[in-house]
């Protein structure tokens, strides 16, 4: 009988693929493929309801998903009209993945192809958050804001104090 000996540096190579794999502690987000789940109907957790970083925010007012290409348009609107004054935060993290088969595949045969990075967001949570804009301008972009999302969503502001 003989042994097939390990050398070293495999059992390192090893080792990191394995730190690598476990480096996301989060079970849920460990495939990439996951079933769809459910959306919070509203979450009224302290976090998610306030400002953090910006003076002012985009809220989401009911649940649902956002997907990538939206995000960006929203950012591109609002760096449109600030003229590179403006700070932009994003708040909801693109963790979920899409997937779809082609029509012509028959039923069965696996999950499919990812195709696109979805973020869930719960109700009364902000999406994005932004300063540098003046009151006046985020008047005008308010509603080209919102019609962008495909979900009903405000825009607050932070209070203020004088």
């Amino acid at each position: 009988m003989s042994k097939t000996r390990i050398s070293k540096n495999s059992v390192k190579i090893r080792k990191k693929i394995f730190i690598r794999k476990k480096k996301n502690n989060d079970p849920r987000l460990h495939f990439k493929k996951l079933q769809k789940g459910r959306i919070k109907k509203l979450e009224f957790s302290k976090k998610r309801l306030q400002l953090i970083f910006g003076n002012a925010a985009l809220r989401a007012l009911a649940a649902g998903r956002i997907f990538a290409p939206q995000l960006e348009t929203l950012r591109r609107i609002l760096f449109k009209k600030a003229n590179r004054h403006l700070r932009f935060w994003n708040r909801s993290s693109l963790v979920y993945y899409l997937t779809a088969k082609s029509i012509s595949i028959r039923m069965g045969r696996g999950k499919g192809n990812l195709v696109n990075v979805v973020a869930r967001i719960s109700g009364g949570s902000i999406v994005v958050e932004f300063s540098g804009l003046l009151e006046t301008s985020l008047k005008e972009i308010e509603n080209n804001l919102i019609n962008k999302l495909y979900m009903p969503s405000e825009i607050i502001q932070r209070m203020q104090y004088l």
